[in-house]
């Protein structure tokens, strides 16, 4: 039997929430990690962000340590195609998705109780690429009236997709890997929903970013690898968006379903890497520019 792609398998449920919280619609992780035996779970429940990522990279530098780890999060890694020229890229095609996380991480503040300014990035984001309202939607009802005046409550009443930009290309509502993954939301809905992924990616991006560069032996899937599964040497940690409402699971009893969730999608990534069917998965993203380096893809999809 051929050797498994990976040693332990980390999925990462995400929260947009402004301020410390556990149970449902909160951060949670689960660990499944091969051994001797049989696989080892383990679950948590940070309280914010900043806690989920401590103890995430703790586990990667501590027990994960020489270990092979995929590791997933459950929010957009890109944007529908032209965002990143929108925002001003003029560099090679290939580092559009840098530019994009760039951006996003020198704009957006996430404070370590959760507390963060994601409307307002948004907003900003909204002015420089359409100059009034969209690609980005969905806020509270009150705010300041910077982010009133480029931040809509809702798309539809107040712009349509595609939806023309100031350097002129046209931005879609979803990603090429939106329609195969059947995703419930657009990367643009900030708030107003259970599905708005959109304020998950503002707020997850950076964090994606610091760990990335706090661990050199990482590496963002399909971005940085192309549409393969990287050789062991080349990536000992691979990061990529998973979605995981693809991998259905019902609630039992009082279990908080974001829990569930982790742990199924962490099962099933594991049984398709001991059925040799994982790499595959890697395989997957069209050989489409936009989509390896600047859209992404959904793992799991076929």
């Amino acid at each position: 039997m051929a050797r498994p792609c990976f040693d332990a398998y980390c999925i990462v449920d995400w929260s947009a929430r402004s301020v410390p919280a556990t149970g449902a619609d909160s951060v949670w992780w689960a660990l499944l990690s091969r051994a001797a035996s049989r696989p080892a779970l383990a679950t948590g429940n940070p309280r914010t962000r900043h806690a989920a990522l401590a103890e995430l990279g703790s586990m990667l530098r501590g027990a994960l340590a020489g270990r092979r780890v995929l590791v997933g999060f459950d929010f957009p890694f890109g944007y529908p195609r032209g965002f990143a020229a929108a925002l001003g890229h003029r560099g090679a095609p290939q580092d559009a998705w840098r530019h994009v996380w760039a951006t996003l991480r020198g704009a957006v503040r996430d404070d370590p109780d959760n507390g963060n300014n994601r409307f307002e990035v948004a907003a900003d984001l909204n002015a420089v690429v359409s100059g009034g309202f969209g690609p980005f939607f969905g806020r509270p009802a009150r705010v300041p009236p910077p982010v009133e005046a480029h931040l809509s409550t809702g798309q539809r009443g107040y712009f349509e997709f595609p939806l023309g930009t100031r350097g002129g290309a046209a931005l879609q509502r979803m990603r090429l890997a939106d329609g195969p993954a059947k995703t419930a939301s657009s990367p643009w809905f900030v708030y107003g929903g259970a599905n708005s992924v959109g304020g998950q990616a503002l707020v997850g991006i950076p964090h994606v970013a610091r760990l990335r560069e706090a661990l050199p032996d990482a590496r963002v899937w399909p971005f940085e690898t192309g549409a393969t599964l990287p050789a062991r040497g080349d990536a000992r940690i691979v990061l990529a968006e998973v979605y995981p409402s693809m991998f259905h699971v019902r609630r039992q009893g009082a279990e908080v379903h974001d829990r569930l969730q982790v742990i199924a999608t962490a099962r099933a990534f594991a049984r398709l890497d001991a059925d040799g069917k994982l790499a595959q998965r890697f395989a997957a993203p069209p050989e489409d520019p936009a989509v390896l380096h600047e859209e992404g893809w959904v793992l799991g999809t076929g």
